[in-house]
């Protein structure tokens, strides 16, 4: 799930959906607590989500689940345009998620592909000329390419 905004009927969708993915703007509004690791385990824990995500932007991500709280750092880029670096933070997520098939995911892993997708969006002009081809990512985050 990926809302931009803390409308109404929010908090009826966030309890169907497994993995939240939310900008830091909106987290503490929808959980009614200032504090951000807080209002992701508030989330967490009155949705059902196994995990609820914050988009921090420049910073990286912070994630809540079931075993706690998870900070993934960002990964440095040259930003040329930044269009489009949250939604690819989402399908770097899902493409790592969907790449661990059959297996119990780790949560530190998934964000830092999402990070890494992110991050390497932000190095052209407009919100796909950036995105990484599929054998990028992986290179990246073992330090071969």
């Amino acid at each position: 799930m990926d809302l931009d905004h803390a409308g109404e009927g929010a908090r009826r969708l966030m309890a169907l959906i497994d993995i939240i993915v939310l900008p830091e703007s909106i987290v503490s509004r929808l959980a009614g607590v200032p504090d951000l690791g807080r209002a992701l385990r508030v989330i967490g824990s009155e949705s059902g989500a196994a995990a609820v995500v914050a988009t921090l932007g420049a910073s990286g991500a912070l994630a809540w689940c079931r075993d706690g709280e998870v900070r993934s750092p960002p990964h440095a880029a040259t930003v040329v345009d930044s269009t489009g670096a949250g939604d690819a933070f989402r399908a770097g997520f899902a493409a790592a998620w969907l790449g661990t098939a059959g297996t119990d995911p780790d949560l530190a892993d998934l964000l830092a592909g999402a990070n890494l997708v992110a991050a390497l969006s932000c190095r052209a002009v407009g919100a796909q000329e950036g995105l990484p081809q599929r054998w990028e990512v992986p290179g990246r985050l073992t330090g071969g390419v």
